[in-house]
């Protein structure tokens, strides 16, 4: 879906780029090292959607949290963020290593955003089980609950922010 999402965006001429946040994360961590830190954010600054793909496979050293939150961060409200994630906003912390960090990212992330809570079955689990006779090779179940943060309604809790609802503009009950 992200990816249709950006191909759509491509042919309305949005300057779009599509990344895996582990990519991001790394060639980030590398322009540090290489000083061209500012140039590399202010170039993901100016797209006017970006798609960050499996968020949460891999955790981020506290360098590449910082520096993921810092492109989030300078983007906000400036364009669009599609993230691709399997774990609920309350295992984000898990990914950032920093709750308070967690927390203000999630913050940005989902001011005036959508969740689209996908919870059908993998389409290449479904191709794997087809091709190879599934559940008799002991495959079953499915990758249920990806989750996409372009502009979204907030549906899960956010660590560290108040309400009961997961709204960080909400006041507790």
């Amino acid at each position: 879906m992200a990816t249709a999402l950006g191909m759509e965006a491509c042919r309305k001429n949005y300057r779009t780029r599509f990344v895996t946040c582990y990519g991001l994360v790394n060639e980030l961590v590398e322009a540090r090292q290489e000083r061209l830190l500012q140039r590399l954010i202010q170039k993901y600054v100016r797209y006017d959607l970006l798609i960050l793909d499996e968020l949460g496979y891999i955790p981020f050293s506290k360098e590449g949290s910082e520096l993921l939150f810092q492109v989030l961060a300078e983007r906000h409200e400036k364009g669009s963020v599609i993230i691709t994630t399997n774990l609920g906003f309350a295992d984000w912390t898990q990914v950032f290593g920093d709750p308070t960090m967690t927390a203000a990212l999630l913050d940005r992330l989902t001011h005036r955003a959508y969740i689209i809570n996908c919870s059908w079955e993998s389409y290449r689990l479904k191709q794997s089980l087809k091709s190879k006779g599934g559940a008799r090779n002991g495959l079953q179940g499915g990758d249920k609950g990806k989750t996409m943060l372009p502009r979204r309604k907030i549906t899960d809790p956010i660590p560290g922010l108040k309400g009961t609802s997961g709204n960080p503009h909400e006041s507790p009950s």
